[in-house]
């Protein structure tokens, strides 16, 4: 059993505004409950008048911006599920995330920005800011919780272009720009081609490859409704007919066989295309390369055999390495990040939030799940996380949507995570997710 707690999943996951409490809409921070927000009320009123007072071209401390952070996980905090279920009373938000857990995530964001310089020449900027805070105003899918937000750092666009919209954005263009980073995975890359070139180019060698094999059957299902038969062998996986199509086309594209996404091509004329039994060209993902080779295949049903080599993980070369080199060239700077010409425009919340019987993309680039099956899911009363599952591969990945900023963020790669399997169960204590069994 293994299980992704509030604690450790703040500990580790330093960029992730989710698992958070707060004030009612709108309400103003009183001293009441400024006092109860902290173990020293007296220092938060201090802190807070510090930010009222600032003028124009101020500076934000990193007490500061400890204080806003801790105003934030207060508002994501009061509306966490406490499950029925729980006999224990929902604790107070202090018993789950201590201050030092706190002040690291505020240091995690400041490095993350401070990375984008050093290893890509990206600084952040306030136009990028800017654009962030409108996005999440224009889509989020719970407006009344964006409005607590925005309550809870006093309704200051600075604010809310800092210490909300920033750790996000900073964490997702760090880790889009390090997923296809030749600096960091050419290595691998390299010993990936030289084991291909060292064996013949069949299914038959796929195995002797050295990274992590595994064969799937793919179905086409009569009625439109996708399933899958379970086999701790074998897997099978039914789709629709839309599904059946999108999986032809995905695997005549790692083949090189031309064909316009989205187009009305006939699947089966696509499908006679492709060799079988030979293995395609390698091709690069986010997190792992990959190649793919057409076992079989049917007129509504395809084996294939997949072998991927995985990718140092983002939050291992964060900790290792790039945090080191952030700090050797001196603290990140407390400073905002310069604002646009004329200063953040004033909040604006126009998103509506979720139409009943309507589905909505959320997809977030760079940090959203990869597409899975046999994955779990949990909501929590703030995000849905997603954990695990099968691709093609095991994963032992996952990520967490927030809906109050329609946003994404990953679940961190950490060495104590649970192993990579796909039909396992999870469930939602009000402060962990646990995850049980399952096939790996």
């Amino acid at each position: 059993m293994s299980r992704i707690g509030l604690r450790n999943a703040q500990r580790f996951f330093a960029l992730a505004l989710l698992l958070l409490p707060g004030f009612s809409l709108g309400a103003d921070p009183s001293t009441d409950a400024v006092q109860s927000a902290s173990p020293s009320g007296q220092e938060s009123l201090q802190v807070l008048a510090q930010v009222r007072q600032a003028g124009p071209g101020r500076t934000l401390s990193f007490e500061e911006r400890v204080w806003c952070q801790r105003r934030i996980e207060e508002v994501y905090w009061r509306h966490r599920i406490w499950p029925d279920d729980n006999p224990g009373a929902k604790p107070r938000l202090d018993e789950r995330l201590p201050d030092d857990v706190i002040r690291e995530r505020v240091s995690a964001y400041l490095d993350k920005t401070a990375a984008l310089e050093i290893f890509w020449s990206r600084p952040l900027t306030g136009e990028q800011l800017q654009a962030e805070v409108a996005r999440m105003g224009r889509r989020t899918k719970k407006p009344a919780v964006l409005a607590e937000l925005y309550a809870a750092l006093d309704n200051d666009p600075l604010l809310v272009a800092e210490c909300l919209a920033r750790p996000m954005l900073a964490d997702r263009l760090a880790r889009s720009l390090y997923a296809r980073d030749k600096r960091f995975h050419g290595e691998l890359r390299k010993r990936v081609e030289e084991a291909l070139a060292a064996h013949p180019a069949d299914a038959t060698s796929m195995i002797e490859l050295g990274g992590e094999y595994v064969e799937t059957d793919w179905s086409l299902l009569a009625k439109e409704s996708a399933s899958a038969q379970l086999d701790t062998k074998r897997i099978v996986i039914e789709l629709t007919a839309g599904e059946w199509g999108e999986r032809i086309g995905r695997l005549a594209a790692a083949f090189g066989v031309e064909h316009r996404p989205g187009t009305n091509v006939d699947p089966s004329a696509l499908l006679n295309e492709i060799p079988s039994g030979r293995i395609s060209s390698l091709r690069e993902e986010d997190d792992r390369f990959t190649v793919t080779a057409l076992l079989s295949h049917e007129a509504d049903r395809i084996g294939t055999a997949m072998v991927s080599w995985r990718k140092r993980p983002f939050d291992e070369w964060f900790a290792e390495d790039a945090r080191p080199a952030v700090e050797s060239v001196g603290d990140a700077a407390f400073d905002p990040v310069p604002p646009p010409t004329g200063g953040y425009t004033p909040l604006s919340i126009r998103g509506s939030g979720c139409t009943e019987d309507r589905w909505a993309t959320t997809w977030t680039a760079g940090v959203s799940p990869s597409e899975r099956f046999f994955h779990t899911a949990v909501w929590t009363g703030t995000e849905m996380i997603v954990w695990g599952g099968y691709d093609g591969s095991y994963l032992d990945t996952g990520g967490r949507y927030d809906p109050a900023t329609d946003s994404w963020a990953e679940i961190p790669f950490v060495s104590d995570r649970p192993s990579g399997r796909r039909s396992h169960t999870a469930v939602w204590t009000g402060t962990e997710m646990i995850v049980w069994g399952g096939w790996d």
